[in-house]
């Protein structure tokens, strides 16, 4: 007796020995001997050995997550010292990721999820605990332990089918637009209202309040609304305060992002405008303040606009003036060139106008070109005929003097050009110095009026008779008679001395 007492006592000795000044970060490093606490190892009889004095004691608390996730606990209640060797007591079975995974399911003595024997659990219990109805159904679906179980029968429906819209279910619990719900499922388009076959009128039922109906949404009376600070933009429940889409309101977008609802840009002088965050001291667009632009030739300096000298404008009676290129400031404020000049490169240059012109002066004390021969320079600087540079009956044609014919009242003479007055009118020509049709003339004299009889025109009315123009007979001969100056006379006679028709 007295030697396992030693024995007892140099083991206690050993342990504490061991334990000494030992620093750890869980439990197997003080295995097997104590457990890990603040970073010391603590013997298992409750001794703790004492750090030394320069160590750093303080102790941060394990969550409820991690207390049950060392200790190995999967359901039920745990009462045991935490990292911090303070009593806790945790329901590792109501935390997220915990809990057993069928209601079948025990919790043992170690706090680990099991199965019960399957003959302790009747086949009407089964079947309620899987919402079955009818047909079979597998066991192990309801506790993994029993995968070798044979199946179990959970009867017939009936009047309807098994299974036609739901496993194991007689025709359908909640059929709303085409859609089948089971018993206690949420709608796919109302997510807090829960099929309830008891209800004759929606067979819907609300779901509980609170309830989760989507990402930062809760259900109140049927309805799925946004939890407090959230507010629905498009159908989402966001946070107003720092959602960059939705800042302070619906569709308020922020280029950066949104602090306490309101857009926030990083950067001193860095405000939002519109979409993009600029930088009000340099923005030429936004210089100051939002869309407040710079004009032409400015740019902007400290959050004001100014002329851009860097480009070589000028502020000239408070425009900003480009002096390498402006005509009124070339080079310097208020130095105007003359009017055909252009400045070039801060100097005044004269530049000929002789765009579209032919000849005349260019406005530089020279001339754009000169005209030829009969030709001379009009006042838009174009090349034109002028008949004053020609001989009297002469004109200019092409810049050539060329002679005008003079027939103005003159017919069948000379035209004054070598040439000859001919007639104008349609059908007739020259009759000696008349005009008339070829078969009026007579030796040289129109006869339009009477009878050409031997080279003599016969006035009206007379007929030529044997070469001398005579009056006619009275009265007037037959169309085969003629008028021998003083009686008709047959043309052809017959046999019998009588005139013949002809």
């Amino acid at each position: 007796m007295a030697l396992m007492v030693i024995l007892l006592i140099a083991s206690a000795c050993s342990v504490e020995s061991a334990l000494d000044d030992a620093t750890c970060e869980n439990d197997e490093d003080c295995e097997p001997y104590g457990i890990c606490a603040q970073g010391w190892c603590v013997a298992v009889d409750g001794d703790t050995h004492p750090p030394p004095d320069d160590a750093d004691t303080s102790c941060v608390p394990e969550t409820d997550t991690e207390f049950c996730m060392r200790l190995g606990a999967e359901c039920g209640v745990v009462d045991e010292q935490d990292n911090c060797l303070q009593p806790r007591q945790v329901s590792c079975g109501e935390l997220d990721g915990f809990g057993c995974a069928s209601a079948l399911m025990v919790c043992d003595d170690e706090n680990r999820c099991a199965c019960p024997a399957i003959e302790e659990v009747s086949a009407a219990d089964l079947c309620q605990r899987a919402g079955a109805e009818c047909d079979t159904i597998s066991p192990a679906s309801l506790c993994p332990e029993w995968t070798d179980a044979a199946p179990v029968d959970c009867g017939t429906c009936p009047e309807e089918d098994c299974g036609d819209v739901l496993d194991n279910v007689c025709g359908c619990p909640c059929l709303i637009d085409g859609d089948c719900y089971a018993p206690g499922e949420a709608s796919n388009d109302y997510p807090c209202r829960i099929c309830d076959p008891e209800k004759t009128d929606d067979q819907f039922s609300h779901a509980p309040e609170g309830s989760e109906c989507g990402d930062n949404a809760h259900c109140r009376d049927g309805h799925c609304i946004c939890d407090e600070s959230y507010k629905d933009c498009a159908d989402r429940c966001v946070d107003v305060d720092s959602n960059p889409d939705h800042c302070g309101e619906c569709h308020r977008s922020c280029a950066e992002s949104c602090v306490d609802g309101k857009c926030v840009c990083q950067g001193d002088g860095v405000e939002q405008c519109g979409q993009h965050c600029v930088d009000l001291r340099t923005n030429d667009n936004h210089c100051g303040s939002c869309n407040r632009s710079c004009g032409i030739g400015e740019v902007c300096s400290d959050g004001s606009c100014i002329c851009d000298e860097q480009q070589g404008y000028e502020n000239c009676g408070g425009q900003c003036i480009n002096t390498d290129h402006n005509t009124h400031h070339c080079g310097d404020c208020f130095i105007q060139c003359g009017p055909n000049d252009g400045c070039l490169s801060g100097e005044c240059h004269c530049f000929p106008q002789c765009s579209g012109r032919e000849c005349g002066p260019d406005g530089c004390n020279g001339d754009c070109g000169s005209c030829t021969g009969c030709q001379s320079c009009s006042a838009d600087g174009s090349c034109v005929d002028d008949d004053t540079q020609c001989d009297p009956g002469e004109s200019c044609s092409n810049g050539q003097c060329e002679c005008i014919p003079q027939c103005t009242g003159l017919t069948c003479q000379q035209d004054g050009c070598g040439g000859y007055c001919e007639c104008t009118a349609p059908g007739a020509e020259c009759c000696g110095t008349d005009c008339c049709d070829p078969s009026d003339c007579c030796d040289g004299t129109c006869c339009s009026t009477g009878t050409c009889c031997n080279g003599n025109c016969c006035s009206p009315g007379e007929i030529c008779v044997n070469g001398e123009c005579s009056p006619p007979c009275d009265p007037p001969c037959a169309d085969n008679e003629y008028c021998d100056g003083t009686e008709c006379q047959c043309m052809v006679e017959d046999e019998d001395g009588d005139c013949v028709d002809i």
